[in-house]
């Protein structure tokens, strides 16, 4: 949520910090929605969640994100990718692991630059 603009508004606040709740707990975008979560927020989480069975290469789930159109799910995805990009963070990991993930991100992370204009 952090690595957001600092201008985002709250349901893409709570999109952030929700991003990656469908995928690594038991919780469902009903439950999320009965504790009061918008649908606003939900899409967003959505399309940001890798779905269980999704063959799609990692391009093509960020394709899919800027195709829905969905500003704040692209915002999230690039506040995300920039999170995992972190100097400090990657600094940590051994020099192959760090290679691999900037070759990963670096052209889906242009591409969400380019959806936000």
């Amino acid at each position: 949520m952090h690595r957001l603009p600092k201008n985002a508004d709250i349901e893409v606040k709570l999109a952030a910090l929700l991003h990656d709740v469908l995928e690594d707990t038991h919780f469902t975008r009903s439950q999320l929605s009965e504790m009061g979560y918008s649908d606003r927020t939900l899409n967003a989480v959505e399309l940001v969640t890798q779905k269980s069975g999704d063959e799609r290469s990692y391009a093509e789930k960020i394709d899919g994100i800027i195709a829905s159109g969905n500003r704040d799910a692209i915002q999230v995805k690039f506040a995300d990718m920039s999170e995992n990009t972190d100097p400090v963070r990657l600094a940590a990991l051994r020099p192959e692991d760090r290679a691999r993930f900037e070759k990963k991100y670096a052209v889906p992370k242009a591409s969400l630059i380019a959806a936000l204009g």
